[in-house]
């Protein structure tokens, strides 16, 4: 495929873009955030209202992945519609995740230029109605995905009857559950959110073997890093066999996974009440958003953040940024949220009006300077949050 018109102007020099389908640093599966994106050699593909748009870190412009002249980039017939779970970029075609004709997931591949859209595989045995709200990774040729409370393997473009199942989900006294895939060196793993009957939230972390009998359960969030957990939100990532775990309002620990050995990397008991954190290879960014006081700390809804403070993998305090910045421009932003973070620039959008809203401004803030650059092109900033879609579509009058 050639490069989307949103993208022909290639950051120099080019940068290294991991093309074994899953990338690290853009694994942000989370409903509360932009769920969608990957690096490409064209730059940075994010999902919006269904349709995917090419982001050039060195411009700061986005524009949808249609070349079409005529499209209005609205709906399923525009060529960057995909409405995804998720995004992949591997051997040179960018992946994602569909149901829009049936009530079943499948997934798709197309060119990087929006074109050639094909089917690749059924990801769920079968159609259920159900919203399927898990992100399925691929790695390296193998497509991991969830179905019916079990977790399954699949070769990349064969039939899901020859999937193998990895790992069946006990939900003895959960009161919620969500999962996460990731990948590190030649190692698969999930990561199990729970929010057990007791009240207590538990991230418990498996490594997923070739089948059932391979997978097992590697570590799972303590008292001691976690106390009294008092939100649900808590980050992680791992990296050559570390994992790296933030829970909001407790600090950032680091696990060898081969020992299991525990040591706080950053101390923020006493520093941050609460707290989201994205990572990249270079860097941690910690922001001081907190639980919405209307939805409660169980939600997963956020509210607020005004500093950003951007850590190395030392544990040090590399620089602080303040986005008071951001509150003056837009009096009304009611949310800061990152995004994710690359070696340069930490990415964030600020919701308008209300957490989630269609308005929002879209920003890179670079980790050296603590400059706040707005991205032209992003569809949220052409809405006003004052007379919102949302209102419509509940009968708010």
């Amino acid at each position: 495929g050639t490069p989307p018109q949103a993208a022909q102007s290639t950051p120099s020099p080019a940068p290294s873009v991991d093309t074994s389908g899953f990338q690290q640093n853009m694994c942000i599966s989370n409903v509360f955030r932009m769920n969608s994106v990957c690096q490409t050699p064209f730059g940075y593909y994010l999902q919006s209202e269904g349709i995917v748009y090419a982001l050039d870190p060195q411009t700061k412009r986005m524009a949808p992945v249609c070349s079409r002249p005529e499209c209005r980039h609205g709906d399923e017939h525009c060529n960057g519609w995909i409405n995804s779970l998720f995004l992949s970029y591997y051997n040179g075609m960018v992946y994602y995740a569909n149901s829009d004709s049936e009530d079943c997931w499948h997934l798709y591949a197309m060119q990087p230029d929006g074109t050639g859209h094909r089917k690749i595989q059924s990801i769920q045995f079968e159609a259920t109605g159900m919203i399927h709200s898990y992100q399925p990774m691929l790695y390296n040729g193998t497509v991991y995905f969830i179905d019916s409370g079990a977790l399954y393997s699949v070769a990349l473009g064969a039939d899901i009857h020859t999937a193998v199942r990895l790992l069946a989900e006990d939900s003895t006294g959960k009161l919620e559950s969500s999962w996460k895939f990731w990948a590190d060196d030649s190692a698969a793993y999930a990561m199990n959110h729970v929010l057990r009957a007791d009240g207590v939230y538990q991230d418990v972390l498996y490594q997923l073997g070739t089948d059932e009998a391979g997978t097992k359960e590697l570590w799972r969030s303590s008292q001691t890093q976690v106390p009294q957990q008092r939100d649900s939100c808590s980050s992680w990532y791992i990296s050559h066999g570390q994992l790296y775990y933030y829970a909001s309002g407790n600090d950032v620990w680091r696990i060898d996974l081969n020992s299991g050995q525990a040591h706080q990397l950053i101390g923020l008991t006493g520093v941050l009440e609460s707290g989201t954190a994205v990572f990249s290879q270079s860097a941690i960014a910690v922001l001081n958003d907190t639980p919405d006081p209307q939805w409660g700390p169980q939600s997963g809804y956020r509210s607020g953040g005004d500093t950003l403070r951007i850590y190395d993998y030392t544990g040090v305090l590399r620089r602080e940024i303040s986005l008071s910045a951001i509150y003056q421009a837009y009096p009304d932003v009611a949310h800061c949220t990152m995004v994710f973070a690359d070696d340069s620039s930490v990415y964030l959008l600020a919701y308008r009006g209300m957490e989630h809203s269609p308005s929002s401004v879209f920003y890179q803030i670079s980790q050296d300077s603590g400059a706040l650059n707005e991205i032209a092109g992003w569809i949220g900033s052409a809405l006003n949050p004052h007379t919102p879609d949302w209102q419509e579509e509940e009968g708010v009058r």
